[in-house]
């Protein structure tokens, strides 16, 4: 393979498009720990060499992939939120908000691998860049929630969407059983330990909300 360097910035942007392509259609067929930095080359056609030109590590890709599908769903959520009425209750908020998220399957698995991966393993740039745009959609969505909860300060809202986002994380693989998981969570005497996200979050979610209005 003869290869030539990107070096104008729409020639960089673009080298890092094709590999972010090609490490979504890989995460859509495997889980993430089976997608290797070595088949995300062979996918984009690049070498595993010159990926490194582009990011730090693997988890830094998906750490830039979950920055595009987070504006993305942005894009498709918030003017759903912007519908809801003045006054409407924390339960209907909460419940549309929960819907729209669970609804984006790739969003929520990269959720999940936020805290425990993504951040932990790119670089300083990637980090950062990553929570400014995350800081950013959340301020357009505390920005919708305010119109809706007038009285409602930044501050707490920003608390509720932190919250949303870490009991997200770790209740979505929580709720993703495999055969051995569900056979035993289907006996009556475990019926306890059995977690489903979308009533769980929403339960949770609402009770936040409701201490924040009053």
């Amino acid at each position: 393979m003869s290869w030539v360097r990107a070096r104008r910035p729409e020639q960089i942007e673009e080298r890092r498009s094709e590999i972010l392509d090609a490490a979504a259609q890989l995460f859509s067929e495997m889980e993430y720990r089976e997608v290797s930095l070595n088949e995300i080359a062979r996918r984009a056609d690049f070498t595993k060499s010159n990926i490194y030109r582009y990011f730090s590590s693997l988890d830094e890709i998906f750490l830039v992939m979950y920055a595009r599908e987070l504006d993305d769903w942005k894009q498709k959520a918030l003017p759903v939120i912007a519908a809801l009425p003045v006054g409407t209750d924390s339960h209907t908020i909460v419940s549309t908000f929960i819907d729209l998220a669970a609804g984006n399957e790739r969003l929520m698995e990269l959720t999940s691998l936020l805290a425990a991966s993504l951040e932990r393993n790119s670089s300083y740039e990637a980090v950062r860049d990553f929570k400014r745009e995350l800081r950013a959609i959340m301020g357009e969505f505390i920005v919708e929630f305010q119109r809706i909860l007038p009285g409602t300060s930044e501050d707490d809202l920003a608390f509720f969407f932190n919250v949303a986002q870490a009991h997200s994380a770790g209740l979505w693989p929580r709720t993703k059983h495999n055969k051995v998981l569900a056979c035993i969570l289907s006996w009556p005497s475990m019926a306890n330990l059995k977690m489903e996200f979308k009533p769980q979050m929403t339960r949770l979610l609402t009770m936040v909300l409701d201490g924040i209005r009053k």
